[in-house]
């Protein structure tokens, strides 16, 4: 009959449980990274072979958005904006919501709401000027509503430029301003 430490097996029999439930982690882990790398590489092949692949790194800022594939921008400085305001030499439309226009908007600013721009389009056209210049404004660079206004007119046939910093860099530059008081057409 054979003498076993009854102290040294147990002892011997956790550690072996240890190593194994360490080696399947460390198999688990290695078949993650596995299949992760497997992954990418096959996305990244599969947008090299495409005939219009996804550009890795693109520039998101709002000019960047403003600007088409021809490099014509839409995007308006504030101090073009200013002197074409100056000189009546635009017409501004706030993209913002009606409560939002209603608030506070640059004077003399027509009211286009993206999110109504299919209701209330046809009562602001009249007021447009078919070969003058558009600037769509919204609450400032993080707001895209005047760019996607600025898409719909230009479809439309109107010469429109966006202003990126738009109500927000209005009022910082303490130009003039208007609550709606029955002096501008609220759309």
């Amino acid at each position: 009959m054979v003498n076993i430490d009854t102290q040294q097996a147990r002892i011997y029999i956790s550690q072996m449980k240890i190593f194994h439930t360490s080696m399947n982690k460390k198999k688990i882990i290695l078949q993650i990274l596995f299949l992760f790398s497997a992954s990418l590489m096959g996305g990244l092949g599969s947008n090299y072979l495409r005939s219009t692949p996804v550009p890795l790194i693109q520039d998101w800022s709002m000019e960047a958005r403003l600007t088409a594939a021809d490099g014509e921008t839409m995007a308006l400085a504030l101090n073009q904006a200013i002197a074409l305001y100056k000189n009546s030499g635009a017409t501004f439309i706030d993209a913002r919501d009606a409560i939002k226009f209603h608030e506070g908007h640059i004077k003399g600013a027509l009211n286009l709401p993206w999110h109504d721009v299919q209701e209330q389009f046809m009562a602001v056209a009249p007021h447009l000027e078919p070969q003058g210049l558009i600037i769509t404004y919204c609450d400032g660079g993080a707001c895209n509503l005047s760019h996607d206004l600025a898409l719909f007119l230009k479809e439309m046939g109107y010469a429109v430029k966006v202003m990126p910093g738009g109500w927000d860099a209005w009022l910082n530059a303490d130009m003039p301003v208007s609550p709606t008081k029955g002096d501008d057409f609220n759309g």
